[in-house]
């Protein structure tokens, strides 16, 4: 089904249809739906908390939104209903408090989203066939985990974090991706209390991506391709540094 691009922006979703292919679409397209299965344990101890948790879902009538151009182009852009797309996977969390003041978080998940079948594309008379059974979802990382340390006393609090996100396929033929990433996150702070009429203010600073990492952030953010680069990647932030001021009355 077609919809309109703006020249500078992208447009997305059936309202952007013109009314003949609104109405095309409410008549002839299948609604997409979904079957989930989920299993995950729990448990609690004096100093430990941690669960683990797997998943699998099966959708039926998969559509994904295709760009046929550049996001500074105009064109018409197509849904295309890929059929089934299998996700599993599996997550965990662990939190451990090392000693009254520092305790340590950390979360992973691997989740696999293959696509099952091949699509048509084209008219009756011209279709053509896109080979994409057993690719990979686009932009659905297999890995994606976070790790970091707390610490808080009196007054003084920090925090020092790390995050990885596997890489990312922005095409649908899996033939262009982007690569993986690790990011660094760190912050300290202070809290006074009861100064003039406030209970509490608090003194924060605070460090995203601490080591200045060059990496891609959004994909897709014109439309994703079949095959081919379609120049719609954005630039992760560079390393940036906020001083705050928070109080209560």
């Amino acid at each position: 089904m077609r919809r309109r691009r703006a020249a500078a922006r992208s447009q997305t979703g059936i309202y952007n249809l013109s009314p003949a292919g609104f109405d095309y679409f409410k008549a002839n397209v299948k609604p997409e739906r979904a079957s989930t299965v989920d299993f995950g344990v729990r448990t609690k101890r004096d100093d430990i908390e941690a669960s683990l948790s797997t998943y699998c879902v099966n959708y039926r009538n998969r559509r994904v939104g295709i760009a046929n151009c550049q996001l500074t182009a105009f064109c018409a852009s197509v849904f295309a209903n890929v059929g089934t797309v299998t996700t599993t996977g599996v997550e965990g969390l662990l939190v451990w408090q090392l000693a009254p003041s520092v305790s340590w978080s950390s979360s992973a998940s691997y989740n696999s989203s293959k696509i099952n079948d091949d699509y048509s594309t084209g008219t009756a008379s011209g279709s053509k066939v896109v080979p994409i059974q057993g690719k990979d979802a686009i932009d659905a990382p297999r890995v994606i985990a976070n790790s970091g340390l707390r610490y808080s006393d009196a007054g003084w609090i920090g925090n020092v974090g790390v995050r990885y996100v596997d890489k990312r396929y922005f095409t649908v033929l899996n033939d262009l991706s982007v690569p993986s990433y690790t990011v660094a996150d760190a912050g300290v702070g202070y809290r006074l209390r009861n100064i003039g009429p406030s209970r509490e203010v608090t003194v924060n600073l605070n460090v995203t991506n601490l080591f200045d990492a060059s990496y891609l952030g959004p994909i897709g953010t014109g439309g994703f391709t079949v095959t081919g680069d379609n120049q719609t990647l954005q630039a992760g932030a560079r390393r940036l540094v906020f001083l705050s001021v928070a109080t209560t009355f």
